[in-house]
């Protein structure tokens, strides 16, 4: 993202696959965790787990996908999944992304094409001196809501990296976010958002006293002494061609 020249390839290699892989429907009475969002849980290197995911949160993931929008044409009504796989290895993150899209040809009979397109991106970017802590051993990496009280909500970062905080911030502020803050391996910080009252948008969540913004993320962000820079670039686009709910175990 951000980058020029061709469209990525969405093929993956066949020799990448997982030994072995169960999905599960979770009910719509079960409900999403979070805001909307499946959890991605990383507590064994061998075993990836995905809870309460949508099939469109496994294209996301496994293509790299910061923003919804990046994902065109896909149907609705696909269902929400507990997904859980062993890879044959302790695998990278971008390992896992093609096992994963191996999972989503095989299973969903997924097939799509990719396109580069001009849009416009955010820049998450590292200031002076960022306020950034140290990774908890052995924390699953996420960000959680750790409170959530009349006039402010507050995130916590566990064990998380620049770029998983950019994937993060993408939805909140309707846009493609991308790490360029130069910053390697994984943090720990803490998110405090304080809503102004403003008119409501129709997307935005509604907090007793206000309304969060995507002005309120980049003030958090802020605080910890990075910053958000809007620029133009180069977007990945993956068209949806064909999808189904996933064959039988």
């Amino acid at each position: 993202m951000g980058q020029g020249g061709p469209a990525p390839s969405v093929e993956r290699p066949s020799a990448l696959s997982f030994e072995v892989a169960s999905i599960i429907p979770v009910t719509e009475q079960g409900g999403r965790r979070g805001f909307g969002n499946g959890i991605r849980v990383a507590a064994d290197p061998a075993l990836v787990r995905f809870r309460s995911f949508s099939v469109g949160e496994l294209i996301e993931y496994a293509y790299d996908l910061h923003w919804r929008d990046q994902l065109v044409n896909l149907p609705s009504g696909l269902g929400i999944y507990d997904v859980e796989a062993r890879t044959p290895f302790p695998a990278t993150n971008e390992q896992e992304r093609l096992m994963v899209r191996g999972l989503l040809a095989d299973r969903f009979h997924f097939a799509c094409r990719a396109e580069l397109r001009d849009s416009q991106i955010f820049a998450l970017l590292k200031g002076k001196d960022a306020k950034l802590g140290a990774p908890s051993p052995g924390a699953i990496h996420e960000i959680i809501v750790e409170e959530f009280k009349p006039q402010l909500l507050t995130f916590a970062g566990n064990n998380t990296s620049m770029a998983e905080l950019a994937r993060w911030l993408s939805p909140m502020l309707s846009r493609p976010v991308v790490d360029e803050t130069g910053l390697v391996g994984n943090f720990s910080f803490t998110l405090k958002i304080s809503p102004g009252p403003r008119a409501s948008a129709p997307d935005e969540p509604n907090l007793p006293g206000g309304f969060i913004s995507p002005q309120d993320y980049v003030a958090a962000v802020r605080s910890l002494c990075l910053t958000v820079e809007s620029r133009q670039g180069k977007v990945l686009f993956v068209i949806v061609s064909h999808v189904e709910r996933p064959s039988a175990n």
